[in-house]
């Protein structure tokens, strides 16, 4: 079968990881990571207010991200939209950056890890409820959308032939079977053909042609969950992995990703065990870590704010980069900040932050619940961006790919699928990266 390959990829790394790889920080499942976003504009000819990408306050369950401010220039925080902005005018010269730490906890990636695997190898093998619990189902209705008739009828029927070609039976299948198959389905099943664009399709568009990127799938997995009656949200940010980096040009602008790269993926709530990560392109949360910029419950694409966006990458000349590191007693923060300076030193902007300032803000969070900055999740200005559209790392199957494994035993399991995911894969480049929420 055309997707067995990608499958037994799949099984292959997570079969290896589980025994071997330690995701969390401590038993309470906490990760720190220091964040850097950094913009040079050379010129433009746009006149009004950007925003800095800039990670969000949430809470989802047990799973919590907080963000803490440790060192800013060029931007304030906009209330409004939740986000760090600047101003743009034409012929002006902009330098602008923030350094913030984000802590991520209650994600249980050896959990997830085993949980997925199995539901792989068979999706009956873990017994369990075949439906979310309706007092617990009332909770979590705001987290199951509303699925155009269409796209429902078409995705369920195809699923459940496909599952049946595979022996199961739909109806039969515990929720936990149910939504890692769905991921497989869409994800690896050749269902849908990988094909990267720099600007989202609709769902009906994905259907007829039977292709499109990460976004794209994700936003067609969260249809299908839905209509299957199962809460899921799309989560939308950056997928950190040590020793990636990645050089994107698009339009006028130069991104450049060090340590990470964008990506969205789909979160489902399955009882008992809270929300878990379905993401099998990049394994955020199942076997690298992620910072959330925001999530979604739209699967819609608007046409017209896609153009407006389009338009608008053409009018800024600039360089943007991304350093995301894990946080821990030997990191040199000071190290990261020369990195990010050396890009952008010939145009005079520095960074100032040092590795004491990132250790007193850590030790002062311990009591502290909310962000320096106030961010919030539940600004409506953040469901309102485009967020549909975010840029993602796709891991590819091609084949040779599993020769990694067949290395010798002393191999570095993280570089080894690190090596799959850099060297096989494609970055899905969308609008996410150009597009400045106009206040």
């Amino acid at each position: 079968m055309k997707y067995l390959s990608s499958l037994v990829l799949l099984m292959i790394v997570l079969t290896l990881l589980i025994p071997h790889l330690s995701i969390v920080e401590g038993e309470d499942h906490c990760t720190r990571l220091v964040f850097i976003n950094a913009i040079f504009v050379k010129n433009s000819t746009y006149n009004g207010t950007l925003c800095l990408e800039t990670p969000q306050n949430l809470t989802l369950g047990s799973i919590s991200q907080r963000v803490y401010t440790i060192d800013t220039h060029g931007v304030w925080f906009d209330e409004q939209q939740k986000c760090f902005a600047f101003n743009v005018s034409p012929g002006s010269v902009v330098e602008a950056y923030i350094v913030l730490v984000v802590e991520v906890c209650g994600v249980d990636q050896a959990l997830t890890q085993r949980l997925v695997a199995s539901s792989l190898r068979n999706p009956a093998s873990i017994k369990g409820p075949k439906e979310v619990p309706p007092d617990v189902m009332k909770k979590l209705s705001k987290y199951v959308g509303t699925v155009p008739t269409n796209v429902s009828r078409i995705l369920l029927r195809d699923f459940r032939e496909w599952l049946a070609r595979e022996g199961y039976d739909l109806d039969e299948l515990p929720l936990l079977g149910r939504v890692v198959k769905a991921a497989q389905f869409i994800y690896l099943s050749g269902y849908i053909r990988y094909s990267p664009s720099p600007y989202p399709k609709t769902l009906e568009e994905v259907l007829e042609n039977r292709s499109g990127d990460c976004d794209d799938m994700s936003r067609l997995l969260l249809a299908l969950l839905w209509s299957m009656k199962v809460p899921a949200i799309m989560v939308h940010g950056y997928v950190v992995i040590n020793g990636l980096n990645i050089s994107i040009p698009i339009e006028n602008t130069t991104y450049r990703f060090y340590g990470c790269g964008p990506h969205a993926f789909v979160l489902s709530y399955v009882y008992p065990y809270g929300w878990i990560s379905l993401d099998l392109l990049a394994y955020s949360w199942i076997v690298y870590p992620f910072v959330v910029e925001s999530t979604t419950s739209s699967i819609t694409v608007n046409k017209t704010i896609v153009e407006e966006f389009r338009n608008l990458s053409k009018t800024i000349d600039a360089l943007q980069i991304f350093v995301i590191k894990r946080y821990e007693k030997n990191t040199d923060v000071n190290e990261l900040v020369r990195r990010v300076t050396s890009e952008l030193e010939q145009w005079g902007l520095g960074i100032r932050a040092t590795h004491s300032c990132v250790t007193r803000t850590l030790s002062k969070s311990a009591s502290r619940s909310v962000s320096t900055t106030g961010l919030s999740l539940t600004s409506t200005a953040i469901l309102r961006s485009i967020s549909t559209s975010l840029s993602c790392i796709h891991r590819s199957t091609r084949s040779g790919t599993n020769t990694i494994f067949r290395s010798s035993s002393s191999i570095d399991l993280r570089t080894g699928l690190l090596l799959i995911v850099a060297s096989a894969s494609m970055i899905c480049m969308a609008w996410m990266l150009i597009r400045r929420r106009v206040r």
